[in-house]
């Protein structure tokens, strides 16, 4: 099965801006890069952070979202 990742990642944005925690945040944009680093862009009012998801599945690619996204940008 081949996953889709940005569904992945709109569908985790919906759920995180149900939250106190990041109800601010925008959007979360997944990029692969010509190098072929994968990389989330979480987006939010006062700017973005990115979060490394190289080599990850879908259920990994969460995970490392909600371990690195900050608690307040």
């Amino acid at each position: 099965m081949r996953e889709d990742m940005q569904a992945i990642c709109d569908s985790l944005c919906c759920t995180l801006q149900q939250t106190s925690l990041f109800c601010d945040l925008l959007d979360l944009k997944y990029i692969i890069e010509d190098n072929g680093k994968q990389r989330v862009m979480a987006i939010f009012p006062g700017g973005y952070v990115y979060v490394n998801v190289t080599g990850d599945s879908g259920w990994a690619m969460a995970f490392d979202i909600l371990k690195q996204l900050p608690r307040k940008i």
